[in-house]
């Protein structure tokens, strides 16, 4: 099982946090993703981790930037641009943060740029919001790193999961059976969460497996 995880440039380097790349580790082998890369060597994967980082590029979903709207990152929105839309339906992709948000973009649907007065993990493993299961009504804890979110879902996407109530509900987990998606809006490469392995391990076609 290969899988490639989208290098981005940060803190004056550029790479893949190791937090991804272990997490990777857990499904297979973990190959770095960067703008040299081949077309066809990501084609040739079984699956891609779409990793957290700065804002997705707001004119990519037709609005302005907003005031609390980060600058994008060079180097993922260069992947988003020039490799997302020939690798959708193709491969199977993972998304964490931004990548639920850039995924949910490339479908067309777009996002809330700032969320006001959501909660926000001050550690990896500060699991502070309860995130419900859309099918099974199932609710367990996950951290909260992110400012934005997705507020109208792409047609070909279906929510997974959701956290709060009314004007307070927000998206926290997409996916497509179809296009072989799973993405959410938490870190589970920081928190480890059962619920996301599952469904990860479903999505690769791999034995479920359960991390403690």
């Amino acid at each position: 099982m290969r899988l490639g995880i989208v290098a981005q440039d940060k803190e004056g380097m550029v790479g893949v946090d190791d937090r991804y790349m272990m997490f990777g580790n857990l499904f297979g082998e973990v190959n770095i993703i960067s703008p040299d890369t081949q077309p066809e060597f990501m084609q040739a994967l079984d699956g891609i981790i779409l990793p957290g980082g700065s804002d997705v590029d707001s004119r990519r979903y037709g609005q302005k930037p907003a005031a609390f709207t980060q600058k994008p990152n060079t180097f993922l929105e260069y992947f988003d641009a020039e490799n997302l839309p020939n690798l959708i339906g193709k491969v199977p992709l993972i998304g964490i943060c931004r990548g639920i948000q850039t995924i949910n973009v490339a479908l067309g649907g777009t996002l809330n740029q700032h969320i006001y007065w959501h909660s926000y993990s001050k550690e990896d493993d500060d699991l502070v919001h309860d995130v419900q299961d859309s099918s099974t009504g199932e609710k367990f804890g996950t951290n909260s790193f992110h400012h934005q979110a997705i507020e109208l879902v792409a047609p070909s996407l279906t929510v997974l999961a959701t956290v709060g109530k009314g004007k307070h509900s927000f998206v926290e987990a997409v996916g497509s059976e179809e296009l072989r998606i799973f993405a959410v809006q938490w870190h589970p490469e920081r928190c480890m969460d059962e619920w996301s392995i599952t469904k990860i391990c479903n999505l690769l076609g791999i034995p479920e497996r359960t991390i403690k």
